[in-house]
């Protein structure tokens, strides 16, 4: 999966490439290039708020062919929200909204006329007014999350790392199978190596924490 990142500050057309700088213009329209392979399982993030239009599955993936489907985790039934593309469009359902620090699987089907496609998740980045800090539920058991902010960030610099309790398990999605890591008394062991890119989903399996708490890391916007 290949991801870009590209910022546009205010109404202007002014681009920067890092967060780490201070300018006076507030508002930034940042958007992620996600390449999805035909037949093959993408687990990945909508890091951005929404601009006019809700981040919606049907506008997000309008683009997308028959037969594709997306899946949400629903947490209080410990199920799948299954969503697929029909000739109609995505339906009812489509209706579903994408959220900052909620991962979601997409497949593409192997039938598809192309191998790989396009798709740009794009809104408003996450700023000092909208979201200096973002609260991401954590109930008991399995939760498929993300990083909600879009940057690369170390796993075990995350407050989520910091503060699992000892037998809490991580699990990174690699295309075709999990790389899973545990929480031991010595802390993550190997786990300590892991990085969240931008656009990227994951599992977290923890006995007990109800909320994960997380400062916005870039000084702009």
């Amino acid at each position: 999966m290949k991801k870009l990142l590209l910022v546009t500050l205010g109404v202007l057309s002014v681009v920067a490439i890092a967060f780490g700088q201070q300018v006076l213009s507030r508002n930034a329209v940042g958007y992620q290039q996600v390449t999805l392979t035909k037949g093959q399982l993408a687990l990945i993030r909508h890091d951005f708020e929404e601009l006019d239009t809700a981040l919606a599955v049907s506008n997000v993936f309008a683009s997308l062919p028959i037969n594709t489907r997306v899946y949400l985790w629903n947490d209080t039934q410990t199920a799948y929200i299954n969503i697929g593309r029909g000739a109609g469009g995505w339906g009812t359902q489509g209706s579903n909204e994408l959220y900052r620090g909620r991962g979601f699987w997409v497949l593409v089907p192997a039938s598809a006329v192309s191998n790989e496609y396009q798709v740009f998740l794009m809104g408003e980045v996450p700023d000092r007014f909208t979201a200096p800090t973002t609260t991401v539920a954590i109930l008991p058991g399995i939760k498929l999350v993300g990083y909600p902010y879009p940057v690369e960030m170390k796993w075990t610099n995350t407050t989520l790392a910091k503060s699992a309790p000892i037998g809490t398990r991580l699990y990174i999605w690699g295309g075709n199978a999990y790389s899973n890591y545990g929480r031991g008394p010595g802390g993550w062991g190997s786990g300590t190596n892991v990085m969240l890119t931008p656009g990227m989903g994951f599992w977290v399996q923890l006995a007990s924490l109800t909320n994960w708490s997380e400062a916005k890391p870039y000084t702009w916007p």
